[in-house]
């Protein structure tokens, strides 16, 4: 089976990462459904899987650019989500401030990106709402958040505090919403620490991704595995290149071959 170091120059790049971070069930993780239903077949495609029709595989190609860019984004999420969990002392200075709220919006924008990539993921292999239902919650947080006006920050000597953001469809008199005012909310009596926010953001965010592994495996199976390789996917490239660590990147590449 083909592994990570023979994708494109992010998966090679970042294939400990990858597989840290999205290892699914431990069976069914971001490599294996990449190896099994994407690869590379060392032209720069996608691998050759027996039995498709030309709708089929064009819908397996939009899966694997979802996959692919889900997985980006989330390392874009948590490069800024981590940078944010590691605050825990007030900050100095209004530059200081200006750039803890970019980096607090990145991190909104780029939780939005992944989310949007995993409702594509499941559109993509007619899955209807049973991937994208573990990071939903997520999905509306991002967009109270990203709707809003400026979320109201508070300093102690810890750090940074800002409310309770909403992520279910009703909001409550407690937690912040998109239709929120500066003046209905008391930090001091409903509020977090913006370091413990970003660090359950990323949680909840890998926690969801991974639960619904399984059923992305699942469907991409039923979606694209005919009955002569129900065990395992038909893979050309992997049969003539065992050794090859650097090969061009897999899938339709943006960017001279090197990346999508």
């Amino acid at each position: 089976m083909l592994k990570l170091e023979q994708g494109d120059l992010f998966e090679r790049s970042k294939a400990d990462w990858l597989r840290k971070r999205f290892p699914g069930n431990g069976r069914f993780g971001y490599e294996s459904v990449w190896a099994q239903f994407i690869g590379n077949d060392g032209n720069n495609q996608l691998i050759r899987l027996h039995g498709l029709d030309a709708d089929e595989e064009r819908r397996r190609q939009a899966f694997a650019e979802a996959h692919y860019s889900m997985a980006l984004f989330a390392y874009l999420f948590e490069e800024t989500a981590s940078d944010l969990s590691k605050l825990c002392e007030p900050v100095e200075g209004i530059d200081s401030y200006i750039t803890i709220i970019g980096q607090f919006s990145s991190m909104i924008a780029h939780l939005g990106q992944v989310c949007d990539m995993v409702g594509k993921v499941g559109i993509h292999l007619k899955a209807g709402d049973s991937i994208h239902t573990h990071i939903e919650s997520l999905q509306t947080l991002r967009s109270q958040a990203i709707h809003s006006v400026k979320i109201p920050m508070h300093q102690d000597y810890m750090g940074l505090r800002i409310p309770i953001i909403c992520d279910q469809k009703d909001p409550t008199e407690d937690t912040w919403s998109g239709k929120s005012k500066w003046e209905d909310v008391n930090l001091l009596r409903s509020s977090q620490y913006l370091a413990d926010f970003a660090k359950e953001t990323q949680d909840r965010l890998f926690e969801g991704i991974n639960l619904a592994y399984p059923i992305i495996h699942s469907h991409a199976a039923k979606s694209f595995l005919k009955p002569r390789e129900s065990s395992k996917a038909y893979n050309i490239y992997a049969a003539n290149s065992e050794a090859s660590t650097n090969p061009p990147s897999s899938g339709n590449s943006g960017f001279s071959g090197l990346v999508r």
